[in-house]
């Protein structure tokens, strides 16, 4: 489908009607003040139509689509901006702020658990939504504005909040605990970051995992002005609130740090870093693989539990994507590749390079097979995250330049022509030397030579 439009986009099934494909674009609108606009389009048949989600215009915040229905932000006839629930056939809307004023609710998610964060009076408040009975419970009645929901580990769910303590010329970030016993919520103050005026910092938690009976969260705070981390760490919290660092990180101007599970253990880098840590001992994290002059830029773990890196190379302009298997090995090489999504067991790439014909790299992690299909249109570059599975067909969005989004899709079996050999098998080290430890890893019976 041509889509002449420039605006953020993502693609989704209608979750009542799962042959139906949504778009939703993005466009950021400035006035009266900047914000976001979301609207929902149908496709078949290489066409779009306009879809509407009842009793609510002006989409305010990216949707979340449930199993059974979608859970926007939007303007609503009597309330003004709410929470809404539709279904394909019934509208439930959540006027938080009681009719005094918009509610203007933002929606996220932490694991499985849905959240909302919205106003009431003149503070913002925290809800979880129930997926089974599409309502909104209240967790927090605080003087102060909720920031973020950071995790929730068993009955305890964990949020941030900021206080501008004028008395100290301070802006304090604070991660609190909303514990549920006996159906009501008790808070406790985890751990407080102090942050003096004018110095233009951010502070967050975010990343969350629960191992070894701890929570393990990335803390950091963000320079406006100069755009640096100025501190960046994974911290860990036991059952008795205790706080420990478990990985420092030196200030530095990369990206946030990634935190992903793996193998029965921990594992962590800065975004466009080269070096990989892992943590077995829920107490610290240690150096495992130093990339080299390839920085890991992204992670993804398949269905079969293989370990693949995104490695970009600056000098080259290139990327890799690397298998780890104790060492890293290199599963594929291309200009600009990255990761899309994965269906039964097909991890599916894109590769592009400006003024050739795009690709999609379909790797088979049964076996680590590639196959290149090219999609003959040229300059268009396949857009992250907004990939999927539709109707047996891999769906997905190529960006044309700015003002050009376009949807297509790859027919047939993706896996078609690849043949499967009898073995898989990697042995490393190779080349050995004498005295070095020879591992050989099959991943099925049989016999090799």
């Amino acid at each position: 489908m041509d889509n002449p439009y420039g605006e953020y986009q993502f693609l989704y099934e209608l979750p009542w009607n799962q042959s139906q494909l949504i778009q939703v674009k993005k466009e950021v609108v400035p006035s009266p003040q900047y914000h976001s606009i979301y609207t929902f389009e149908t496709i078949s048949n290489g066409l779009s139509s306009p879809y509407y989600i009842p009793f609510c215009t002006d989409v305010s915040a990216e949707p979340f689509f449930l199993d059974d229905g979608v859970l926007v932000a939007g303007t609503t006839p009597l309330n003004g901006v709410e929470c809404v629930f539709y279904n394909g056939t019934n509208v439930v809307e959540f006027d938080l702020n009681l009719g005094s004023g918009d509610s203007d609710p933002i929606i996220s998610a932490v694991g499985e658990q849905v959240f909302v964060i919205a106003n009431e009076g003149n503070v913002r408040q925290l809800y979880e939504f129930d997926k089974i009975n599409h309502t909104l419970t209240k967790i927090t009645n605080s003087p102060i504005d909720i920031d973020n929901v950071c995790a929730g580990w068993g009955d305890d769910i964990y949020y941030s909040t900021i206080f501008e303590n004028t008395a100290f010329s301070q802006n304090e970030y604070s991660l609190i605990k909303a514990s549920l016993n006996n159906g009501a919520y008790s808070y406790s103050t985890i751990e407080t970051l102090a942050i003096p005026f004018g110095v233009e910092r951010y502070a967050y938690w975010d990343s969350p995992l629960v191992k070894w009976n701890k929570l393990f969260l990335v803390q950091g705070s963000y320079s406006f002005v100069n755009a640096v981390l100025s501190d960046l760490k994974v911290i860990s919290i036991d059952d008795n609130d205790q706080v420990e660092v478990v990985h420092q990180v030196a200030q530095t101007d990369k990206d946030f740090i990634k935190l992903f599970e793996w193998d029965d253990a921990l594992w962590t880098y800065v975004q466009s870093s080269n070096e990989l840590y892992v943590c077995r001992d829920a107490v610290s994290f240690a150096l495992d693989i130093d990339s080299g002059t390839k920085l890991i830029s992204d992670q993804h773990i398949t269905s079969n539990d293989k370990l693949f890196l995104d490695l970009y190379i600056p000098s080259t302009d290139d990327n890799d994507i690397a298998a780890h298997y104790g060492t890293l090995q290199t599963s594929y090489s291309g200009k600009h590749i990255h990761f899309l999504t994965e269906e039964n067991e097909i991890l599916y790439l894109s590769d592009w390079k400006w003024h050739d014909s795009s690709s999609i790299v379909l790797i088979h992690t049964a076996f680590d097979g590639v196959e290149k299909v090219y999609i003959d249109q040229a300059d268009h570059s396949p857009v992250q995250n907004s990939s999927l599975v539709h109707n047996g067909e891999f769906t997905f969005l190529f960006a044309y330049e700015f003002a050009d989004v376009d949807v297509l899709k790859l027919t047939g079996s993706p896996s078609a022509g690849i043949d499967e050999p009898e073995v898989e098998m990697s042995i490393y080290l190779n080349p050995i030397n004498l005295g070095d430890a020879l591992t050989m890893r099959a991943l099925r019976d049989g016999e090799v030579q």
